[in-house]
């Protein structure tokens, strides 16, 4: 059945639905999520399809409840979430029951063994690219003054956005002209923030040779090449939002994340724009880090949220980890 501007059967007792890309459907206040949650009441049966993990139990809240584990969010975040109060907005700071939680899991989810489809993958390598802390970061910790503008910092969140933004540097982005100038192919270049794309477009505008063209994906240009319409000298750049799913760039092989994503499952996505079966390239991983910043416990965060999916992917795929055994 595929509905459309009809809408969906009054009766669906007869129906047996499959969701594909699931992970869109997870949220409890979009129309997607609930639209998710009614069908899956009413119909006879529903299988969901992703390729996207999970970054800790709460993004896993709407499919417990579509298959009736758990009554509904609150009956989840009562019984098996640490909250605490953030200027007064609950927040999640740990979880309580994981074998439970485990327990659920194994009985809804189930992986495929991918290891023979992506067997013949090429050899990938992951190369980090180190940069110093710019001069001005203590500075802004100390006086939370932004650099730009002089004025006062408020809050936490913009706090961290502005510290994230430092971090990308002069000296960084004299690597990125370097590599550009030098790389003599295809690359995908992935950032966090506008002003990054907006510097990046810039600097790769002047170090591409002439007649070579910066694409751009973000949420208001969705300029996307194919085999056939990229150029040899081209580069990409994306916002990790807009230009992490359902692109295909196989015809790539190399890979740069200006500055990480704080969403393991968002990282994951946009590597998987290049990791993809058909792909023959050596596959090349770039991650520009600037240390004793943010993006050290940003990357932290993602090695974390790395492993939580890695374990509860295994236990439905057959895999023994060490956190498994």
């Amino acid at each position: 059945l595929v509905f459309g501007a009809g809408g969906l059967p009054r009766d669906l007792s007869d129906y047996a639905f499959a969701f594909d890309e699931i992970q869109k459907s997870k949220g409890f206040s979009t129309g997607m999520g609930k639209a998710f949650r009614w069908i899956c009441a009413h119909c006879d049966t529903w299988t969901g399809y992703t390729a996207t993990p999970g970054d800790q139990w709460k993004d896993y809240i709407a499919y417990f409840v579509a298959c009736g584990l758990v009554k509904n969010k609150t009956e989840f975040l009562r019984n098996y979430c640490i909250m605490q109060s953030f200027r007064g907005f609950p927040e999640i700071i740990g979880y309580l029951r994981q074998d439970e939680l485990s327990a659920m899991w194994a009985k809804i989810a189930t992986a495929p063994d991918t290891s023979e489809m992506m067997r013949d993958l090429p050899s990938e390598n992951h190369i980090v690219v180190d940069f110093k802390k710019p001069k001005a970061y203590d500075g802004v910790l100390k006086d939370r003054l932004r650099v730009d503008t002089g004025e006062y910092i408020e809050s936490a969140p913009e706090m961290c956005h502005h510290l994230r933004q430092l971090c990308f540097t002069t000296e960084k982005q004299e690597w990125i002209a370097d590599f550009i100038e030098n790389l003599g192919t295809n690359c995908i270049f992935f950032c966090n923030y506008i002003e990054e794309e907006e510097k990046l477009c810039e600097i790769a505008q002047k170090a591409l040779p002439k007649g070579a063209k910066v694409w751009r994906i973000d949420g208001t240009h969705h300029d996307i090449p194919t085999a056939e319409t990229i150029g040899k000298y081209d580069i990409v750049v994306a916002h990790y939002l807009s230009g992490g799913e359902a692109l295909n760039f196989q015809f790539m092989h190399y890979w740069i994340s200006v500055s990480p994503n704080y969403a393991y499952s968002t990282s994951e996505q946009a590597r998987g724009r290049i990791r993809r079966i058909g792909q023959t390239h050596l596959m090349f991983f770039y991650y520009l880090w600037t240390h004793k910043t943010i993006e050290d416990d940003i990357y932290a965060c993602l090695k974390t949220k790395s492993v939580f999916s890695e374990k509860i992917w295994a236990v439905n795929n057959g895999i023994d980890t060490d956190e498994n055994k």
